[in-house]
């Protein structure tokens, strides 16, 4: 779903503005850079350059106005009044929520959101990643974070940041072993299940390219994210676009998946043989996608659902850079509500949380591990941990979900304390009953493997509940504390 621009502005913790500077398209500076116009008086600007309605408003103001406008021909001459309004009106942001909330599906992509509303047509070369419709400089009129700080974001250059792939192999924590030989199922239950990993093929799980896909599946709508494109639009869309986030490619009811034939990566430990969830049969959540995703993209700390354990496994193309923190231990910049954690608050785009400072905090903070993919290789992922991944180049990868013995405990303490974030379940299975349901399925299967798994719930609950004891008594020693009482 596309949020509301306004609100997802505010999110941001702005760090260091000085990083990757590149001229933006419009001449549009950081507010810090108007501190010397007016006398630093940044209302005096605003009100010169926007007018009195329209200065006297923040900026988020400003922009939940823009984004209420219905019609795209409005927006568009909004940009007409004058330079200011131009640039805050030709936020690439508001376009692409026009493009959602108009369910308009483009035929071809031009450079950007705006251009690909309108089918402005190719731009030139030397010209692939800036929008060249926008004529108007607005150099010397609008200083502004909040249209400057998302272009800063789109700049982003992750080698400059984490380092050549050489020498982040170096330092990467995340173990690979060499060949598929090195792990067991043993070794797996008793030593890894809970520890991430990365495995070198034997061969790819997959001989897939983009130039292949695009061959047979060209003209096959394909979802990403909020978005459904035939495959080729979003080709273009990966070779030329300048947006903070980048769509990101993540299906797993495309048609073209039926045909797409793969093997899965360790099949005797990760396949559907050794995962609980498959007693579901047809009932079960969506548990293989197909994921592909340009330079920059992909995917901000968050668990998996469900409780489940992850493969990720790239067929083509580039590499993975992969970040994670064991469960118990959230991210800088990640904050949850409590033991539950029923809500969880990040910053607005991976690369806002590596500028905004996070990124060098979480290198120093206990459990941090991190580690590259490449193609012909797999990452496991624990149930439960942390874990961001980006993109190094473009790619082409599989992942799937699944539920090993080790797990099952984690797993039946999820479906039963946490059943309001159940997610992903068929229609016909409510989700309040899954966990009864499930005990039911594994009951039929083995007795013996229920009756360990419970114990082990019991087991998750009794620390959970001493932790939070614990809490509430330091809460408590806190609001009691020693203070002197002039009133006696």
């Amino acid at each position: 779903m596309v949020e509301a621009v306004a609100n997802t502005q505010k999110k941001r913790k702005l760090g260091s503005l000085d990083s990757f500077v590149t001229k933006h398209p419009l001449g549009v500076l950081p507010k810090g850079n108007a501190l010397m116009l007016m006398g630093g008086n940044d209302t005096a600007l605003r009100l010169q350059t926007l007018g009195p309605y329209f200065g006297s408003l923040p900026e988020e103001i400003l922009m939940a106005i823009l984004q209420e406008i219905e019609s795209p021909l409005d927006l568009l001459h909004t940009g007409y009044a004058c330079k200011a309004l131009y640039a805050y009106s030709s936020f690439d942001e508001l376009w692409k929520l026009m493009m959602y909330n108009q369910k308009h599906v483009p035929e071809a992509w031009y450079g950007s959101w705006r251009r690909s509303f309108w089918g402005l047509g190719a731009v030139s070369d030397g010209q692939k990643d800036v929008d060249s419709s926008r004529i108007v400089d607005c150099s010397g009129v609008v200083y502004s974070d909040f249209l400057f700080r998302p272009f800063q974001c789109s700049q982003i250059d992750y080698t400059k940041l984490i380092g050549s792939e050489e020498h982040i192999s170096k330092r990467q924590n995340i173990h690979c072993f060499e060949s598929e030989s090195e792990i067991s199922c043993e070794q797996f239950d008793s030593e890894w299940h809970n520890k991430p990993f990365m495995v070198q093929l034997k061969e790819r799980i997959a001989d897939w390219t983009m130039d292949q896909l695009l061959e047979v599946f060209g003209d096959t709508i394909f979802y990403q994210e909020y978005m459904s494109w035939k495959l080729k639009v979003y080709a273009q869309y990966m070779e030329s676009n300048q947006d903070e986030s980048p769509l990101y490619l993540f299906d797993c009811k495309s048609s073209a998946l039926k045909s797409l034939k793969y093997q899965v990566p360790l099949a005797d430990i990760f396949d559907n043989e050794r995962d609980w969830f498959n007693l579901f049969g047809n009932q079960r959540p969506d548990y293989r996608w197909l994921i592909i995703g340009c330079g920059r993209s992909g995917s901000g700390f968050h668990k998996d659902p469900n409780g489940t354990s992850a493969w990720n496994s790239i067929v083509s193309g580039g590499s993975k850079y992969w970040i994670m923190f064991p469960p118990d231990s959230p991210p800088p910049g990640v904050t949850v509500d409590g033991e539950l954690e029923s809500e969880v608050t990040a910053p607005v785009s991976v690369a806002e949380w590596f500028l905004g400072g996070f990124y060098e905090q979480a290198r120093r903070q206990p459990g941090f591990h991190e580690g590259i993919c490449h193609v012909g290789q797999a990452m496991y992922v624990p149930a439960g941990w942390w874990h961001l991944v980006v993109n190094l180049d473009t790619s082409i990868a599989m992942t799937g979900n699944f539920v090993p013995n080790p797990k099952l405990p984690f797993v039946l303490d999820f479906l039963k304390n946490k059943s309001d974030q159940i997610s992903g379940f068929k229609n016909e299975l409510d989700c309040k009953d899954v966990f009864d349901r499930l005990k039911t399925l594994i009951a039929s299967k083995s007795p013996e493997t229920l009756a360990t798994a419970l114990e082990g719930v019991q087991k998750i609950e009794n620390a959970r509940n001493s932790k939070g004891k614990w809490h509430t008594l330091i809460d408590s020693e806190e609001s009691s504390s020693f203070s002197f009482n002039f009133d006696e």
